[in-house]
């Protein structure tokens, strides 16, 4: 999974539910906030230009400003829909990636990096993931090494007592030197 070179998405919703969840909460907020300023400000204004213009000009002016306000709004809408999609992606992209790695690792591929692109966000995760990967690997070959170690003590001892170099009593002391060794195997994981 590790590349020497830059990884580039092209989709750009790669956790949609995710994602779609982010742009609604900042669409929801924009417009939460629009309409709190749209309001106050119609509610200020409203009043200032019925006293001043009265009320059948001023109704035309807040009719006027209403479609412009409306329209920049939409526009400024459409504007945040956009961004929070990307800034989502920075976000979402990263966790795929994650995602991906701790598969391959829960299929017994200690060889894999996350590797995440310039720029993206998370980057300590992609570090603590990695160091948990590199520790397990770690662990793994350790215990893999006193597993091949056992099994050829085991062999000697078995090939010992066959030929008779071998008396049971002295097999057995040096099966007990093993079996001390096997306890080992393991014991950096708790389970």
């Amino acid at each position: 999974m590790e590349t020497g070179t830059p990884i580039h998405r092209r989709i750009i919703l790669v956790k949609r539910m995710l994602q779609l969840k982010i742009v609604i909460l900042v669409l929801a907020a924009v417009l939460a906030a629009g309409a709190a300023v749209v309001l106050d400000l119609y509610a200020l204004l409203g009043d200032t230009l019925i006293r001043d213009l009265g009320e059948g000009r001023a109704a035309e002016l807040l009719a006027a400003s209403a479609r412009t306000v409306g329209l920049h709004f939409l526009v400024f809408f459409l504007i945040a829909a956009i961004l929070s999609v990307f800034a989502s992606h920075k976000f979402a992209g990263p966790i795929f990636r994650v995602e991906k790695v701790t598969e391959s690792v829960a299929d017994g591929d200690l060889t894999v990096r996350a590797v995440f692109r310039k720029g993206d966000d998370l980057s300590e995760t992609a570090e603590s993931v990695n160091r948990m990967i590199e520790s397990l690997r770690e662990m793994l070959l350790k215990d893999k090494n006193l597993a091949e170690r056992v099994a050829r003590r085991i062999d000697e001892v078995g090939g010992k007592l066959a030929s008779g170099e071998l008396d049971p009593k002295a097999a057995s002391e040096l099966l007990g030197q093993v079996l001390i060794e096997v306890r080992h195997i393991g014991s950096d994981f708790r389970l």
